[in-house]
């Protein structure tokens, strides 16, 4: 190193602060002293003694820095376009960390914004704007007991609901397992109830059934076995494309087919009996009501005298020998019946007016009594309650 032409030695003096600051005019101005007590270099300045400090106002410094260890004890800000963090741990105290600050910020300038995880692939949850809504790439596990809770922050009446989705209290979707009420689903309206349920939707694990309610009550049940129990009425109002078919569970025999071309068939032990065409009814067999044969005239044998009942309506009585009378009784039969008699005797019989009764001739217009001869046979069609007309063969 060069040698100046004048040198003039610094002298460092030594002390304890307080003994150099009283013997301050001992020393030189610019002369360096050492507080022993505070471990700290002076200068002298006039009449004070100044610590030695490097406080530059915009130090600058060009290259790389390198540093053990750095403890700062106000801010820090860092301008640029990267900041990389080589640590195993990062521990940061302030418990809300705000990324996308810009001058402006907007939904538009925090597209796209979010945290991506590396890994064999990036594993990302990022805002999306045209979705509006964040976007996880990955699935989403819930540790065992988590809830997951939306528009609520509660869980409803019980603290077992894996899903909830609310609206207000008690009104939303509950998705639950575990518990009495394993693998429920309900779906509430909010009325106050005994159940989550309240009013809508339940499927129940435990009972393998899903339960219907109108108007809080139960409606419909679907149990395990997949039969359907209807509280009310079932009422079909609107059936479209390909009609309406009523078979057994196997498939295997059919009871009714409607279809779309408004045909209805009737079926009895798989063969069709009956059916619906574009000119009528079309019945296979015979049809039948409670006295038979709809093209037969019911028969009744009589061997004694005998009174109408309303239940000979539409059949022929026949009197057989031992019959004398025949006897039409008033109030017994309806507008519109009919009767017809015939003597298997081998003698008259007589066809008698009750009380109140009024028997018509149809040959003759006149009233009253008449008289059926052998092998004869007539037919009374009643007018209404109280009277008839009488016609036939072998009458007078």
């Amino acid at each position: 190193m060069p040698t100046p032409s004048t040198r003039t030695p610094v002298r460092i003096a030594r002390g304890s602060y307080s003994n150099l600051n009283s013997s301050i005019s001992d020393l030189q101005d610019g002369e360096i002293s050492y507080a022993e007590d505070q471990n700290k270099l002076y200068v002298k300045e006039g009449s004070s003694l100044v610590p030695l400090t490097f406080s530059p106002a915009s130090p600058a410094f060009t290259g790389t820095i390198t540093g053990v260890n750095l403890t700062l004890s106000g801010d820090l800000t860092v301008n640029g376009t990267t900041t990389t963090i080589n640590t195993q741990t990062l521990d940061v105290e302030d418990k809300n960390i705000v990324i996308g600050k810009v001058a402006s910020p907007s939904d538009t300038t925090a597209d796209g914004g979010g945290i991506t995880l590396k890994g064999s692939s990036d594993h990302t949850f990022n805002w999306i704007n045209a979705t509006d809504a964040w976007t996880s790439s990955e699935h989403l596990v819930l540790a065992a007991g988590k809830r997951l809770l939306i528009g609520t922050t509660t869980e409803g009446e019980t603290t077992a609901n894996d899903l909830t989705i609310a609206n207000g209290s008690n009104c939303g979707i509950t998705i639950r397992s575990g518990s009495s009420n394993n693998g429920s689903i309900y779906f509430a309206d909010g009325t106050s109830g005994t159940a989550e349920y309240e009013g809508m939707v339940e499927y129940n694990n435990v009972i393998n059934a899903l339960k219907l309610y109108s108007n809080h009550a139960l409606a419909l049940t679907l149990d395990s076995s997949q039969n359907a129990t209807f509280a009310g009425n079932i009422q079909v109002q609107h059936i479209r494309n390909d009609g309406i078919y009523l078979k057994n569970a196997a498939g295997t025999e059919n009871f009714i087919d409607c279809s779309p071309n408004a045909e209805v068939s009737l079926f009895y032990d798989n063969t069709k009996r009956a059916e619906t065409t574009n000119t009528g009814f079309l019945v296979t067999g015979t049809v039948s009501d409670t006295k038979g044969d709809l093209r037969k005239i019911p028969r009744t044998n009589k061997t004694s005298s005998y009174t109408l009942t309303s239940s000979d309506g539409g059949k022929c009585i026949t009197a057989s020998t031992g019959t004398s009378a025949i006897t039409v009784p008033t109030s017994t039969m309806a507008e519109g019946d009919a009767v017809t008699i015939y003597n298997n005797t081998n003698g008259n019989i007589a066809i008698t007016q009750g009380s109140s009764f009024t028997l018509n001739n149809a040959a003759d217009g006149t009233t009253g009594n008449r008289v059926l001869a052998a092998k004869g046979i007539a037919t009374i069609w009643f007018v209404g309650t109280g009277d008839g007309v009488i016609s036939g063969a072998g009458l007078s």
